[in-house]
């Protein structure tokens, strides 16, 4: 399906990011797999390898500028070129904002927004001379509403959609598509940050759901929208009627 393309992945050593490389090998990508722990990398490598895939485990801090520069070095002498990027690395806080440090707001924002950033910026000039290249980002719905008890993460994922829109409009002349999907709740350890009764309470996708979104995102080119009243109504009754896999929404532009 994707024809040996290259992607580069952050956040892949668990998660969406581990479900995303291994559907992303299944379908024929090479992957490099980014993330900071090297174990759990070098499992999901052996999980690809296994399904006779391609996989690249490299460690990397995406809010390190030198460490992105080196991830994105060392896949290009790896396999020459980088064809789709899923900027997916991403932490969160849960509780009131007057309890929440400077600390809190610099791994936040730094992981989920600044090492989007850093990663889109390294690697845009490598799609540029290689004539396209596809970037994905993966926001929220907590990018979409702001949830009470996560503001670090909400101005994160809002930040992470502005920049998505904004990056579709500057690359498309250059052959460089930009998407972005909205996840709501998935099964993944991200949850531990809320309270049990929540998650109890939570209809949940699975990171296979949510990775096959990704793919699908990947492959077949869809139109940004902004969903209208009608269309959140819709979205709404389709996600009561089929659960937890539809509650996701894709934006892309070409």
């Amino acid at each position: 399906m994707l024809n040996d393309q290259v992607l580069l992945i952050t956040g892949a050593s668990r998660g969406i990011g581990a479900a995303s490389a291994i559907c992303f090998a299944q379908a024929g990508a090479k992957v490099v797999a980014a993330a900071r722990s090297r174990d759990a990398l070098e499992d999901v490598a052996a999980r690809i390898g296994a399904l006779h895939g391609t996989c690249l485990p490299i460690p990397a801090d995406v809010t390190d500028e030198a460490s992105v520069r080196h991830l994105v070095a060392h896949a290009l002498a790896r396999f020459g070129r980088i064809d789709l990027l899923i900027n997916n690395a991403g932490v969160g806080v849960c509780g009131p904002t007057e309890r929440t440090t400077l600390d809190d707001w610099n791994v936040v924002i730094g992981t989920n927004l600044k090492g989007a950033f850093l990663c889109a910026r390294e690697i845009i000039p490598v799609m540029v001379r290689q004539g396209g290249g596809h970037i994905i980002n993966v926001a929220s719905q907590a990018g979409r509403f702001g949830f009470p008890r996560l503001a670090l993460y909400c101005a994160s994922k809002y930040g992470l959609i502005g920049m998505s829109e904004s990056l579709g409009r500057e690359l498309a002349a250059s052959n460089i598509r930009v998407s972005y999907l909205c996840p709501g709740w998935v099964d993944t350890a991200f949850l531990e940050i809320f309270q049990d009764d929540i998650v109890r309470k939570a209809i949940k996708a699975s990171p296979h759901a949510i990775a096959r979104e990704i793919l699908d995102l990947a492959t077949k080119p869809r139109i940004a929208s902004r969903p209208t009243f009608v269309g959140k109504v819709a979205r709404l009754l389709k996600r009561r009627l089929q659960g937890a896999a539809t509650q996701c929404e894709t934006y892309s532009s070409f």
